[in-house]
């Protein structure tokens, strides 16, 4: 369907949804795109744990993954992060079907497949738990995450669940 083919209406509804409401300079929802795919190169060079802390809600933190409770602080995601760490070897993030919705006038709520390939080292004591393959130590596992982004001085999550990649997502 081109354009000339919608109603005027639906066109204008079409095209301004993009519209800058809070000015020119404000956060949108490609500072989000660029923000999410920070994150996951930052892991796959094994920043510090600093630069996810930067970003993480402190107070009301909440990061869940499947079969484990929820990471509530700092600390827990810390924690998780060096575990990540001391458990693999390398690990990349291939992203897709990612969709972005404003929620609210400074928060968004993001939602994308991740396949997530890497290698677990052969002497981990969580081997089963990171192998796709009992005959190999490398994975590869299909994810969906949800973000909940608010906007301040930076970007930061306050939620973040992680379930199987064959979960809808919740934009419509």
């Amino acid at each position: 369907m081109t354009t000339e083919s919608l109603s005027v209406a639906a066109y204008e509804s079409q095209a301004k949804q993009f519209k800058p409401e809070q000015g020119l300079a404000a956060t949108n929802s490609n500072d989000v795109r660029l923000f999410l795919y920070d994150w996951f190169t930052h892991f796959e060079h094994a920043a510090g744990v600093d630069f996810y802390l930067s970003h993480l809600e402190d107070k009301n933190m909440s990061v869940t993954f499947p079969g484990q409770a929820p990471l509530t602080s700092h600390a827990d995601f810390a924690k998780w992060y060096d575990n990540l760490l001391a458990q693999t070897l390398w690990n990349f993030h291939d992203v897709s079907a990612l969709q972005i919705k404003r929620t609210a006038p400074q928060e968004f709520l993001a939602s994308f497949l991740v396949n997530w390939y890497g290698e677990v080292k052969s002497n981990s004591d969580q081997l089963a738990g990171w192998q796709s393959r009992s005959d190999s130590f490398l994975y590869h596992h299909k994810l969906r995450q949800t973000w909940t982004v608010k906007v301040g001085d930076r970007l930061v999550i306050q939620e973040l669940v992680v379930t199987g990649g064959g979960a809808p997502s919740p934009i419509q």
